[in-house]
């Protein structure tokens, strides 16, 4: 399964189509942050260009950080 990260000054967000399941999307992501699913928030997103654009936005991707980053 193919995604993209894109990097923040204080997070990783890890991105990939919402046509993948939502639990399927957290266990792809967490081959990125090894870390329990329970510490992950996925949200929809959409991307414009280089930027992804989230919390809860109407879009086509998932975008899955860690807890506890702001």
């Amino acid at each position: 399964m193919k995604y993209e990260i894109y990097k923040t000054t204080s997070r990783s967000i890890v991105v990939m189509d919402r046509k993948v399941d939502k639990a399927k999307a957290l266990t792809i992501a967490n081959e990125h942050f090894k870390t329990s699913k329970d510490n992950l928030i996925i949200e929809r997103g959409r991307t414009i260009g280089d930027e992804v654009v989230f919390p809860n936005k109407a879009g086509d991707v998932w975008c899955i950080y860690r807890k506890g980053i702001s």
